[in-house]
């Protein structure tokens, strides 16, 4: 990152409070206050003007509506642009839920989610935000990547964040050290993308070169097989 820019990032991250927002559920009838602003790429989605106490407000303990980053939201836009027919989904790393429900929202009725989220208490934190969202064809599980191997040409979407840095709390953990690494690529993808998988999206990170090895290695994902001798 040019030194630029990483001067206003660090002075965002160090001087200014984070923005607010929640994505209603759609499906349970449910509405931001008047007063809210609406999140230009979801229309579920809102800012608000204060953090209010979610833990006390039995909307969101219903599942009403769900407390995301705006930024977050954008994964339901990308959805609801590319795919327009029902298709099995698989969020391979799913927890804590957000971008399970925002696909939820998204995806044409008929479609399958299985949410996956491989360490054990975050699991267990999924369960219950899928279960508040409340979609009879979501099913939650609790395994490897690798354990979806042998279902070949079964997903047609999976997303999953491949690597996963963490430069995302960044606000919240003030670290700028980023664990990705150009070497883990290869490994996640072999055991996140089971043959014949039709679309893969990668949720990369606020690092140009983490975020630009994702899409190089996407693409190669997404390429046909070679058919030369």
């Amino acid at each position: 990152m040019p030194d630029e820019e990483a001067c206003s990032l660090a002075d965002a991250i160090a001087n200014t409070q984070p923005s607010v927002s929640i994505r209603v559920n759609k499906s349970k009838g449910a509405k931001a206050d008047a007063h809210a602003r609406r999140v230009p790429w979801c229309e579920q989605g809102f800012y608000l003007d204060e953090r209010p106490q979610f833990t006390f407000d039995t909307d969101f303990q219903s599942g009403r509506y769900y407390v995301q980053d705006a930024s977050s939201m954008f994964i339901g836009y990308a959805i609801s642009k590319l795919v327009t027919a029902p298709v099995r989904y698989l969020d391979l790393c799913a927890a804590p839920g957000g971008k399970t429900t925002s696909a939820i929202d998204a995806l044409p009725q008929g479609s399958l989610v299985v949410a996956n989220e491989i360490v054990p208490l975050r699991a267990k934190i999924l369960k219950e935000n899928v279960v508040k969202w409340g979609s009879p064809y979501t099913v939650v599980t609790h395994n490897r990547p690798a354990d979806f191997s042998p279902l070949t040409r079964f997903f047609d979407v999976i997303a999953t964040d491949v690597p996963c840095s963490g430069e995302g709390m960044m606000r919240n953990l003030w670290k700028s050290a980023s664990h990705a690494s150009e070497a883990l690529l290869p490994t996640s993808g072999s055991v996140c993308v089971p043959e014949g998988c039709s679309s893969t999206a990668p949720a990369p990170t606020i690092s140009r070169k983490t975020s630009e090895w994702c899409v190089i290695y996407a693409k190669t994902l997404a390429a046909p097989p070679s058919t030369s001798a």
